[in-house]
């Protein structure tokens, strides 16, 4: 028996040390080395200073800008995850009510199938940075009227639209997606002049 535990001892030891700390640092390195932004979160800096992640949701509500996914942890990422409401919860109901009003102020006559399922109903995690790309272009009418733009801007819009705008994954996967932390950000610089 102790010369087993001895055994098992060693490999212990030896198994945290390379799996623990060796193989950790060494795949953080080749990180580093071949995906420097990635690995350090995809983090977004504005004049130095960090002002989000590519991969993670932020909370939009200006209807000057484009909005995102609701969140159930409203945009926290320590505590994300779904509501895990049902289709019969009351608590659901209240929460799609009050997003279809709000949506219902800047497009008075619209019916609740023409708004983007996105706009209604929280995602799994709650931080989905992506939108899809009908549900970008059904807010440039609010966003245009928000910013009190010429329609001769409109144009400039869908041209940022289409730049952050990803593909298809392998010409079948998913459908195509709009990043609304980029978009945000390349809008307002490219209105403001900045």
């Amino acid at each position: 028996m102790g010369k087993n535990f001895l055994i098992s001892l060693k490999y212990l030891v030896i198994s945290t040390l390379f799996f623990g700390f060796i193989y950790t640092f060494a795949i953080t390195g080749v990180g580093y080395v071949f995906f420097k932004n990635k690995v350090k979160g995809s983090l977004i800096e504005n004049n130095g200073t960090v002002i989000g992640s590519r991969l993670i949701q932020q909370n939009f509500s200006d209807p000057k800008f484009f909005w995102g996914r609701p969140s159930a942890s409203n945009f926290e990422t320590m505590p994300s995850g779904a509501s895990n409401y049902g289709a019969i919860s009351k608590d659901l109901k209240k929460n799609v009510d009050d997003r279809v009003n709000n949506i219902k102020k800047f497009y008075p006559n619209i019916k609740i199938e023409d708004i983007p399922p996105e706009l209604l109903l929280a995602s799994g995690s709650g931080l989905d940075p992506h939108i899809s790309l009908n549900t970008a272009l059904f807010q440039v009418d609010r966003i245009m009227k928000a910013r009190k733009l010429p329609k001769i801007k409109r144009e400039v819009i869908l041209t940022l639209i289409n730049k952050h705008t990803r593909k298809i994954q392998i010409d079948f996967l998913g459908e195509p997606r709009v990043n609304v932390l980029g978009l945000n950000i390349e809008m307002e610089k490219v209105l403001n002049g900045k």
